[in-house]
């Protein structure tokens, strides 16, 4: 069994000492008296997290108040002073042998091939009350039980994919419970409208734009919470962003959603994003093409700044003519990604070639951008300004009304390595991209318009070129040994129309 260091904390949730206690604190310490009692050993580390990884050494090193069962016949061969158990069963219908486990602290129910619970027996939750860490994730069930209120114990619950429709109120009433996990349950469609009662809850993670309708009523009451995937602004009573004010614990990856729904800067203020100094990617989104006040958008994201240790920043569908100027502020120096979504009302873009740490920038949906200039690189009149200086993946896609890219500084943009131009079908001028020394993947796609990129040769590190639906370019490259095919014989890789060239060959 693998386990990650951040996670075993749900195996040892026991015995009564996370209660009332950040379970973040105690993680470590568990985590720590484990691998000095020799239970796990390192076994890798996850290349995409970097989360480290670690597993059992063996059946010899398992603690025996822990352990591990096939079925639920088993269960009558388990000794009552076990206290962390994990089954893998297909169904629930025998479960009797849980009620001699008085001091069972942890059950996991492990994913089998044809597991299928549908229902969660309501006397499971009588039985158990002082369950500590319960987890029925991909276990099937459609519904729970209203007596799982009765768990005044339980500090994590994890529901993850699961066809459950609706959470029983008495959710509300398990106000030891710090983490809720209900990812993959795409047929949710509500939380419990109690649910500002559980003022202990640290980490709420739900899948942001395939599940809720709206936000229960008082939210702004759970403070600790650390984890928020999203929140729907919504009108009612309650449910405005304002209720976001005092949430300055939220860290990690978090959405705003429906800001459609805010209708001052008042409000925006309110929420006092510049106060939530954990949060590492914030994403700013409105409903699709609601444009009834353009110039109240730009004054709600005005004040909608984050606070300057972002490092991934992401706006969709917002309707104002300019975007705000605290985007590319000097200050966010950990901000190292950028994606801007239909943003179909913006005439120019910000300067975002002054932030330093930059590295990925996405700009897509941009329908009404007729030019990329030289407010885009910022520094203007700046001795030995480099605009860009860290950017690696440029994107630019879906920009209908783009005709021209302004010339950039020779020495801008120093460590480009992808360029993705698509859907630009207006674009006629784009600066000679043979100054990108770092340059490896070139891409550009139906761009009817474009007649050239290559004023010089491509930079010798560019491995891979493809053209799409780029007629007056794709045209100078049917003939070998023209002048311009000369200028990319030396890449590795050049694909034209679907089509792998190669110096020397002619395409038929």
């Amino acid at each position: 069994m693998i386990l990650k260091k951040n996670t075993l904390i749900q195996l040892w949730m026991a015995d009564g000492l996370v209660l009332h206690k950040p379970m973040e604190r105690i993680a470590g310490l568990f985590f720590d008296c484990c691998l000095n009692k020799g239970y796990f050993q390192f076994s890798r580390t996850n290349v995409l997290t970097g989360n480290a990884l670690y597993k059992f050494k063996g059946d010899d090193h398992v603690p025996s108040h822990m352990v591990r069962i096939e079925g639920n016949s088993n269960l009558n061969n388990v000794s009552p002073e076990v206290s962390h158990v994990s089954i893998r069963c297909d169904t629930l219908k025998d479960y009797t042998g849980l009620k001699r486990l008085e001091r069972l602290r942890t059950l996991m129910f492990l994913q089998g091939h044809n597991i299928s619970f549908k229902q969660v027996p309501r006397d499971l939750f009588l039985l158990l009350r002082q369950l500590r860490v319960l987890d029925l994730s991909r276990t099937c069930i459609l519904e729970l039980p209203s007596s799982i209120g009765n768990m005044k114990c339980l500090c994590y619950l994890d529901l993850s994919e699961n066809p459950i429709k609706h959470l029983p109120e008495s959710m509300s009433c398990l106000e030891n419970l710090q983490t809720l996990k209900l990812k993959g349950c795409l047929k949710l469609c509500a939380l419990p409208k109690g649910m500002r009662k559980m003022t202990s809850l640290r980490h709420l993670d739900f899948d942001v734009l395939h599940q809720i309708r709206s936000m229960p009523q008082g939210m702004g009451a759970l403070t600790d919470i650390r984890t928020l995937s999203a929140f729907l602004v919504g009108v009612e009573e309650g449910c405005s962003i304002r209720q976001l004010k005092n949430m300055n614990n939220l860290s990690g990856s978090f959405c705003i959603s429906r800001l459609e729904n805010v209708l001052t800067k008042d409000e925006a203020e309110e929420a006092c994003l510049s106060d939530k100094s954990e949060l590492k990617k914030l994403e700013l989104h409105w409903s699709d093409t609601q444009y009834e006040d353009i110039l109240g958008y730009g004054e709600v994201l005005y004040s909608l700044q984050p606070h300057t240790s972002l490092e991934e920043l992401l706006i969709s569908c917002y309707g104002g003519f300019e975007l705000p100027s605290w985007i590319c502020n000097l200050a966010f120096s950990e901000l190292v990604s950028v994606s801007l979504f239909e943003c179909e009302n913006c005439l120019v873009l910000p300067s975002l070639g002054q932030l330093p740490s930059l590295k990925f920038l996405n700009i897509t949906d941009f329908h009404k951008l007729e030019l990329i200039d030289y407010d885009f690189y910022g520094g203007l009149g700046i001795s030995g300004y480099i605009a860009f200086p860290k950017l690696e993946n440029l994107t630019l896609e879906n920009m209908s009304n783009l005709e021209e890219w302004l010339a950039y500084g020779s020495f801008d943009f120093p460590r480009l390595i992808k360029l993705t131009i698509k859907h630009c079908p207006k674009l006629y001028s784009l600066r000679t991209l043979s100054c990108l020394s770092s340059l490896e993947n070139l891409e550009i796609s139906h761009c009817t318009m474009l007649a050239s990129c290559l004023d010089g040769k491509l930079p010798a590190g560019v491995e891979t070129f493809i053209v799409e639906e780029c007629p007056l370019i794709t045209a100078k490259f049917l003939k070998d040994g023209t002048q311009d095919w000369m200028k990319v014989a030396h890449i590795p890789h050049v694909w034209i129309d679907h089509q792998e060239m190669a110096f020397g060959q002619r395409s038929s």
